[in-house]
């Protein structure tokens, strides 16, 4: 909405004394939170209203006033089941200095009843935008991305709204952040079976370290879950960063656009995150269209790590993409289509091989010839090392031609999940559905 202002009489003045006055109240041990906020946002005013100088109106919506330390995107898409749960957990968050950004992205359920009886609950704190048309997972999170940045906050966060979290979540990620003063902050997952809540397995529970100060050196990347859901981003660091318009890994995407403007990880080894797995999850999850999705999405991204702002991230990128489609995608693609596998298979080792022609080479997928010695190549998000990973969709294919009955495609269901997750590595032995197998 428009509004009409006298120009300031003295504007430079009025600019410096609001700016002057900011700085006071940052150096200040006894300012508030809110005395800080308002005259943020008188500054901000100042300045639009110094722009329009002459024609003396300017857009209030510009200014973007935002009294929240952390934004959380989250899309929604046909999840009113558990709206409940999750809106119940953010009211038990002991952190609660927070924004909810909900981007309702055509839901044909009544998702929409249910997040607008909330937002009458949480106020101003929940923030709801509906799209006209479906932009999918990546178009609704930058919906709310474009919401959050002109209303800006210092952290930034994601939320799937048909899992759930610990009540001490934010808290325990904003602390480890602030701790360590640190870029992005990464907390464990909890993956269980919906309906049952057993186990599946942990991940990003065994980092050997805490605190990230050089991430070009941090192996794990090139293993670990890129997931956005379990993690606290510092915003300046992210700014003008948005999702790929890809089909499926999104969140792989995402990691390796922002990485160069990681400076700093805090790692806390602590499962805060709880993944819902559903019964329609793992077919659904990746079809053939969206596994050549990531791969068209993936050789776009590929000449960057020939330039020196991303070529420190190489290794761990192509071993990502390595485990997103050579071994995740082509096995769980013929849970759909078990005739097409040996053609994916194909493809797979045709496409590493013309897009990244030296990946062979790669310190984290060579066996022969590389820099890191076999036995601690482990592809900690999907096998226990490449050569089973190999080894795995080879045999997959093999099993897909013999599984003529139900109760050998669901032990096959359940191998992919496990899979799929990850494992949980302890002095080497691996624990998965609460039993411990040989790593």
């Amino acid at each position: 909405m428009a509004r009409q202002d006298a120009a300031p009489s003295s504007p430079h003045k009025a600019e410096k004394a609001a700016f002057y006055l900011w700085l006071f109240c940052s150096f200040s041990s006894s300012h508030s939170r809110f005395l800080k906020s308002m005259l943020v946002f008188s500054y901000q005013r100042t300045k639009v209203a110094l722009a329009g100088v002459g024609k003396r109106t300017y857009d209030t919506h510009i200014v973007g006033l935002n009294m929240s330390r952390i934004n959380i995107i989250i899309p929604v898409y046909n999840v009113a089941d558990y709206l409940d749960e999750f809106f119940k957990k953010m009211e038990e968050q002991t952190y609660q200095d927070f924004t909810m950004i909900l981007v309702n992205d055509c839901s044909t359920d009544n998702s929409e009843e249910k997040i607008l009886k909330y937002k009458e609950k949480f106020g101003e704190r929940l923030v709801y935008i509906k799209n006209e048309k479906n932009l999918k997972l990546s178009g609704a999170r930058n919906v709310g991305l474009d919401w959050a940045e002109e209303h800006s906050a210092e952290l930034l966060g994601y939320l799937d709204p048909d899992d759930w979290i610990d009540n001490d979540f934010y808290e325990h990620l904003v602390n480890a952040i602030d701790e360590a003063k640190a870029d992005l902050a990464i907390c464990g997952i909890e993956r269980y079976e919906n309906g049952t809540n057993n186990r599946i397995c942990l991940e990003m529970c065994s980092f050997k370290q805490s605190i990230v100060d050089n991430p070009e050196k941090f192996d794990d990347i090139a293993y670990m879950n890129p997931a956005v859901y379990n993690k606290v981003y510092r915003a300046e660091a992210v700014k003008g960063i948005r999702f790929r318009e890809v089909k499926r890994s999104e969140d792989t995407c995402y990691l390796f656009d922002i990485l160069p403007n990681i400076k700093k990880i805090a790692l806390t080894n602590e499962p805060k995150y709880h993944y819902r797995i559903r019964e329609d999850s793992l077919s659904g999850a990746i079809t053939q269209d969206r596994l050549d999705s990531m791969y068209e999405e993936f050789e776009k991204m590929y000449p960057a790590f020939k330039t020196e702002k991303y070529l420190p991230y190489k290794d761990m990128f192509e071993t990502q993409v390595f485990i997103r489609t050579a071994c995740g995608g082509v096995s769980r693609v013929a849970f759909s289509n078990m005739k097409g596998a040996p053609r994916n298979i194909r493809y797979a080792y045709r496409y590493l091989n013309r897009v990244m022609p030296d990946w062979r080479s790669n310190k984290y997928l060579s066996f022969r010839g590389g820099t890191t010695k076999p036995q601690t190549a482990y592809v900690k998000g999907l096998c226990v090392n490449v050569q089973d990973a190999c080894i795995y969709s080879l045999c997959l294919d093999i099993l897909f031609c013999v599984a003529g009955n139900e109760k050998r495609y669901s032990h096959i269901t359940r191998v992919a999940r496990i899979s799929e997750s990850g494992f949980e590595f302890n002095k080497g032995r691996v624990t998965t559905y609460g039993k411990e197998v040989a790593a």
